[in-house]
């Protein structure tokens, strides 16, 4: 979709993703460890499927209303750019909408591949971008680190794109400038329950900072849009587990600036672990 009625939108879908991820060692309540603890690595094996609670959150970050349930199941290995990655279909049962999800680890990191869909919105089956000739190259995120307390995840600096843009009762022809940096840092471990398991397991919490700069150029133009250029701070909390992979994905709200007459509210969102088969 070319025509961009509102900028914040596409903030909100840069702001993702969309089920991120989680990591350590586990220790159930009786004492005994679980069989998944016992892996080497943090990703789950191909079969096993992980089922997530997923709320909405309120300005306070309290969960608003009921879960919408979605399972993340490992179906199999593809080699992306050279290296072996464990694939996801993820699964949203209300909508019953799937997309894929690629993950890798290796001694320092556990990465996503992440390209222009991820962040344009058309990654679900079925969907476009929101933007679609706005594309980079695919890359591997660092979406946590084993070894490292901060790191940089992602940078992508995109070239200007023209779109169309409603202003002043019409569309007009500017230029879009998007800037993204993302950096990685790793905080204490948490005990987190598995809900329907009864189980405590130990994770590792990583915490991504998003910087995201926005800016509208009018061509040939003495015209500046209201509000723009502008900068979008955001965090993505995830712990990570071994085994189990990704436990919980919390993205806080987004409160509104009183001193910014265009900035809007964005609801935060929550993602938890509550059984695996």
């Amino acid at each position: 979709m070319k025509r961009l009625a509102n900028l914040s939108i596409i903030t909100l879908s840069m702001i993702f993703i969309i089920s991120c991820t989680s990591d350590n060692n586990t220790n159930s309540n009786d004492g005994n460890n679980t069989d998944r603890s016992q892996s080497n690595f943090y990703l789950p094996q191909i079969g096993e499927i992980n089922y997530f609670e997923d709320y909405e959150l309120d300005e306070n970050d309290s969960p608003i209303g009921n879960p919408t349930l979605s399972e993340q199941l490992a179906i199999g290995y593809k080699t992306l750019e050279g290296f072996q990655t464990l694939m996801f279909e993820n699964l949203n049962k209300e909508t019953n909408l799937k997309d894929t999800m690629y993950l890798r680890e290796d001694s320092d990191f556990l990465y996503m591949y992440f390209d222009s869909d991820d962040i344009f919105g058309g990654d679900a089956e079925g969907q476009t971008g929101m933007i679609p000739e706005f594309e980079f190259e695919p890359q591997w995120v660092k979406i946590s680190s084993f070894t490292q307390f901060n790191w940089k995840a992602l940078e992508v600096n995109l070239p200007e794109q023209e779109v169309e843009f409603p202003f002043g009762g019409q569309t007009i022809n500017v230029k879009l400038k998007i800037d993204m940096l993302w950096d990685g840092e790793k905080t204490q471990g948490e005990l987190f329950t598995i809900k329907d398991k009864n189980e405590s397991i130990e994770t590792v919490k990583n915490i991504i900072n998003i910087n995201i700069k926005i800016d509208l150029i009018v061509p040939n133009l003495p015209i500046k849009i209201p509000g723009f250029p502008r900068e979008n701070k955001s965090k993505l909390i995830h712990n990570i587990s071994k085994g189990f992979g990704i436990v919980q994905t919390f993205q806080p709200t987004q409160k509104q600036d009183p001193n910014d007459e265009f900035s809007i509210p964005i609801p935060g969102n929550l993602s938890k672990l509550v059984d695996y088969d």
